[in-house]
């Protein structure tokens, strides 16, 4: 039977400040809707299991805000989608979601025990996870800090308008980049929105190098960094697509391919570091969180050309729905393994599974214990430095 969050107390002290930690980062990695939705799919619910095509629905205050679709399969794995075919809309499950009945909730009641009890440098940033989340639950559904974000990129270039300089207009990319990356890091802004701040800086550096990248055109890159500033001051992080339409439109395939290329390498990067890292659950998950926006930007890149039609970015099998297809499974694992970590803690899933690793090893061999230690680190649910604590050759997850 599947715990739920009815099962779990809601802890105090030093278990609250870990668990609201968790789970700020896990709300925070995508966006709160996204892994409230996410959450829905996962609880112990008859239409949810195993495979098919899940209808989930967003409701807040009886009122619904939002909903989309989500093709489940077997093994966890799961694409979504803003619509499907008609045969697939009638066949699909719906899952009804009061988001404020869920993560957010129980972030808010850990955020008024950390304000009592805890140090401010803790109850500070899990305060700013649980008002972005209001936030983007709200019925306009959009990020304040992204459109703030924004907001501060369309004054930027009107200043490096009229100042006639590409290097000021880079400068206050690069700016805005580092600001939305501090604000990600602090739960004031979420993934989907921090990844709208990469393609609304970097597109337009993309679109404007030179043959030889040694150089920007100036006018080409005030027009597309004004066309991404002006999307993302709506709050709204999909309109900031606008500028990958108009960049591929323009004949940009073969820039915005290198630059999702770069994209992807980061995200990967960073994943790689969360695999070889300590066993800490917070760790782990943050360089995920870290990695998220630079796949989702990578994906939405591939998207775009997808849909578009664009001139494949390379020579086959490279194509642009390959690069989409990768892009968009590895952001769905990536964003379920930041999700693991707090769901983990919260139902002690490290133990059970040290308890049935060593079993397996014991009964089966290391062969058989390696493959379960594999799938987890596959799935993103632990890094592999986990691996002598669930074989039971150490007593505590950190080698103490």
């Amino acid at each position: 039977m599947t715990v739920t969050l009815a099962d779990l107390p809601v802890p105090s002290g030093q278990d609250a400040v870990a668990e609201a930690g968790l789970l700020a980062q896990a709300l925070m990695a995508a966006s709160p809707p996204y892994a409230e939705a996410r959450f829905a799919a996962r609880q112990d619910d008859p239409g949810t299991a195993g495979d098919g095509v899940l209808h989930l629905i967003l409701s807040r205050d009886g009122q619904v805000g939002q909903d989309f679709y989500l093709e489940k399969r077997a093994d966890g794995g799961g694409r979504y989608h803003a619509d499907v075919p008609a045969e697939e809309r009638a066949g699909a499950v719906d899952v009804h979601v009061d988001v404020g009945d869920q993560l957010t909730a129980r972030l808010r009641q850990l955020s008024a025990i950390l304000a009592a009890t805890a140090d401010e440098r803790y109850v500070r940033p899990v305060t700013n996870a649980a008002e972005a989340a209001e936030a983007t639950l709200s019925g306009a559904g959009t990020d304040p800090a992204l459109a703030a974000a924004g907001n501060d990129l369309v004054q930027a270039c009107l200043a490096g308008a009229r100042a006639g300089s590409a290097d000021a207009l880079v400068t206050a990319a690069r700016d805005s980049v580092r600001d939305a990356t501090q604000q990600h890091l602090t739960w004031r802004m979420d993934g989907w929105s921090l990844a709208a701040i990469l393609i609304a800086t970097n597109v337009p550096i993309a679109c404007a190098a030179t043959a030889d990248r040694s150089a920007l055109d100036t006018a080409t890159f005030a027009r597309y960094l004004g066309t991404a500033a002006s999307a993302a001051r709506s709050g709204d992080w999909q309109q900031v697509g606008i500028v990958i339409s108009r960049a591929l439109a323009d004949g940009h395939a073969g820039n915005l391919a290198v630059l999702g290329a770069d994209l992807s390498a980061e995200a990967i990067r960073l994943r790689d570091e969360a695999l070889a890292g300590p066993p800490s659950p917070m760790i782990f998950g943050q360089k995920l969180f870290e990695a998220l926006p630079y796949v989702l930007a990578a994906w939405w890149i591939s998207r775009w050309a997808d849909d578009g039609g664009a001139p494949p970015p390379g020579p086959d099998p490279d194509t642009w729905k390959k690069r989409r297809t990768d892009a968009e499974e590895l952001y769905v694992r990536m964003t379920d393994g930041v999700f693991a970590q707090w769901w983990r803690y919260v139902t002690g899933a490290v133990a059970q599974e040290r308890r049935d690793i060593m079993a397996v090893a014991r009964d089966k061999g290391k062969l058989a214990a390696n493959e379960l230690l594999r799938k987890g680190e596959d799935s993103y649910d632990r890094p592999k430095s986990l691996r002598p604590y669930l074989l039971g050759e150490h007593e505590t997850p950190d080698g103490s």
